[in-house]
């Protein structure tokens, strides 16, 4: 079983890779090519999903193999992501924003793969396809389009709104405090105020509003690396203050 469901999945690398290694038939220029030209260019990889999901289909349940069409279509939206921007990090990158036609090209693999896994109602619903992870997608083309002046200015407005919006969530009001035992020793107390704080932390940075990540991708290919560093730092010291009030708060002193 488990072999069979491993069949359906792509390594990331080795997805994005058969991407970025695609020629357009006939070697006419980007600028010239047609959308089916595009699409075509993707039929060995369907080619070989459809094999794949064929054999899917004779050893598992439909709902298993929705499952492990699921697993793959997210794989796809993380290469597609991979293509169009690098990681966010403080890390230098190399890589460059693509054009207008290589950002068509690959928007246009990512609609026919979406209609490929869909299948006209036998794949995963349009609910799962379009998920979270593929409309920040669709919102990296709007911010493609921006000046690096007018990015900039959208982030700084957004560490206001993420001290906000952290500060707004539930988990930021006092907790419940867990120390209740009155012999408890001072070693054990320490060990768990150190869990909480770092497990507010990471919540913290995972609230972080995922928009600002797609603009700080975008600088990085314009070499605006200073300015991403100095951001995420930014960002880091806010979630760090607010897991500490809410250490604070809860009684931990």
């Amino acid at each position: 079983m488990k072999a069979l469901q491993g069949a359906g999945r792509f390594n990331i690398d080795a997805l994005s890779s058969w991407f970025s290694n695609t020629k357009i038939s006939n070697n006419k220029p980007t600028h010239n090519l047609r959308k089916i030209e595009i699409e075509d260019s993707l039929d060995p990889l369907f080619d070989y999903l459809n094999e794949n999901f064929a054999t899917l289909a004779r050893g598992l349940t439909p709902d298993l193999k929705i499952k492990v069409m699921t697993q793959t279509w997210n794989v796809v939206l993380e290469t597609i992501d991979h293509l169009l921007l690098p990681p966010l990090s403080d890390r230098r990158t190399i890589r460059q924003q693509l054009n207008a036609t290589e950002v068509e090209i690959v928007f246009t693999w990512l609609s026919a793969m979406k209609s490929f896994f869909y299948h006209d109602g036998a794949g995963p619903s349009l609910e799962i396809l379009q998920s979270q992870k593929y409309q920040q997608l669709i919102d990296t083309t709007i911010f493609y389009n921006w000046t690096t002046t007018q990015l900039k200015q959208e982030s700084e407005k957004m560490l206001s709104q993420s001290f906000k919006s952290l500060k707004d969530k539930n988990y930021f009001a006092s907790p419940e405090i867990l120390m209740k035992r009155k012999n408890t020793v001072m070693a054990h107390r320490n060990r768990t105020v150190v869990k909480k704080q770092n497990e507010q932390l990471r919540i913290a940075q995972r609230e972080t509003p995922q928009t600002e990540d797609i603009i700080l991708r975008i600088l990085k290919t314009r070499g605006e690396h200073d300015y991403v560093s100095r951001r995420l730092k930014q960002r880091e010291k806010v979630a760090q203050a607010l897991a500490s009030e809410s250490i604070a708060n809860s009684g931990f002193r």
